[in-house]
């Protein structure tokens, strides 16, 4: 512990002055002189015998005595220098205590190893050697029950493991051979098509192990039916699986020489139009060919049946036809008709139509507007088409056919 000492630069003398009995000639000669100046309150008794009343009698009445305090002039570096070395040693002080003799470690005091009961605190472990093996043998103690013990837990290590593998195998074996988890029922959203959710149900899953339905596959074979655009199948455990879809809507109806069938935008063909709910609103497209041998042996063109695809963007142009046509030439009543090969697929709707779109009037004339592969816009054809019907109508003209496949060249013919 540091000890508080006085600095030098802390200490401050004081002295008081008073008279000596060797100094009385001089308090007389300066009394004579306070007397002079006319000061009576600083009178003193003069020429009286130097005793101890006297000297208090004089101390009396010279009041209280000047007290003269000077202090020691200090160096501010010098001081800092101090205090820095204070700091220092207190630093080099506490060290000491900090790095002393590194304590020993104690262990808790335990009969067992110290062969004796501590009476305070912890004691030092001791280490008895052990007995030497000739003396285990000759000793009548029998083998500690610890090794028994762990003799025993290996066994039961060894059994508890075979008991769980057993256990897994009969579970394993539970899940794929009992019937709680064969599908039971299939249940089909988003349609009220009785045809559509029938085929559904007896696409090959029931009575399937619902741990072994392969759920993307069965969603492939659901999207390939023609009536399914998308689908979705999700797992209802224990027995039950669950079939969401959305139909696919027709918006035209194709009309071959072997049937009439409803097509989505897509170009699919859904199913035939008997088969199709709300096909009497729909509008016609006719397939006409100028192949003879059509439906017959040796045909090039290949007959529609429900799955086929045919040409996306021939069935786009034929919907803006029966949009846009009564808008710009006034002609509400017609009938449009594709002539050519239309190539329909089976897997895709990649080919392109290899024909043109006909217009047939009810009075009689024709006309031919291409197909969606030409540059021309449809918008340029309809509007060349309506310039030629109102030059006919001025010219009291009957019309036979208009030819707006050639852009800035439109043609038409009249009858004789």
């Amino acid at each position: 512990m540091t000890q508080k000492k006085q600095l030098p630069e802390q200490i401050a003398s004081h002295t008081y002055k008073k008279l000596l009995p060797g100094e009385s000639s001089r308090a007389s000669a300066k009394v004579e002189q306070i007397e002079k100046k006319g000061l009576p309150e600083q009178r003193a008794f003069v020429g009286k015998e130097e005793t101890p009343e006297r000297r208090r009698e004089i101390m009396a009445s010279q009041g209280p005595r000047q007290r003269i305090v000077s202090y020691v002039k200090t160096d501010p570096s010098k001081a800092w220098n101090t205090f820095a070395q204070r700091q220092e040693r207190r630093r080099k002080a506490t060290a000491r205590r900090v790095t002393g003799p590194t304590p020993v470690k104690l262990e808790a005091r335990t009969y067992a190893r110290t062969g004796s009961w501590a009476t305070i605190g912890r004691t030092r472990g001791l280490r008895r050697p052990l007995p030497s093996p000739a003396a285990h043998r000759s000793s009548s103690v029998p083998t500690r029950s610890g090794r028994r013990g762990a003799r025993r837990g290996w066994l039961w290590r060894l059994l508890g493991t075979m008991a769980s593998l057993i256990g897994l195998g009969l579970a394993i074996n539970f899940v794929f051979s009992s019937t709680a988890f064969h599908i039971q029922q299939v249940n089909v959203t988003g349609t009220q098509n009785d045809a559509l959710i029938h085929n559904i149900k007896n696409i090959g899953t029931q009575g399937d192990n619902i741990f072994l339905v392969n759920i993307p596959t069965m969603k492939e074979r659901i999207e390939a039916l023609p009536l399914v655009a998308s689908a979705s199948v999700s797992k209802q455990w224990p027995n039950q699986l669950t079939v969401a879809v959305t139909e696919r809507k027709p918006v035209l109806l194709w009309q071959t020489p072997g049937g009439t069938y409803s097509v989505d935008n897509q170009g699919v063909v859904i199913a035939s139009a008997s088969e199709t709910p709300g096909a009497d609103h729909l509008r016609v497209v006719a397939l006409g060919t100028t192949d003879k041998n059509q439906g017959k042996k040796g045909s090039t063109i290949q007959p529609l049946h429900a799955g086929t695809h045919l040409n996306a963007a021939d069935v786009a142009f034929a919907l803006n036809v029966f949009q846009q046509l009564p808008q710009v030439t006034g002609v509400n009543t017609f009938k449009l008709r594709y002539d050519g090969t239309i190539y329909p697929g089976m897997t895709n709707g990649s080919e392109t139509g290899q024909g043109t779109f006909v217009v047939e009037s009810p009075d009689g004339w024709i006309a031919y507007l291409g197909s969606a592969a030409d540059a021309n816009p449809l918008e340029n054809r309809l509007i060349a088409m309506q310039q030629i019907l109102i030059l006919g109508k001025k010219q009291e003209q009957h019309l036979a056919t208009i030819d707006v496949r050639y852009g800035l060249h439109p043609v038409y013919t009249t009858k004789s």
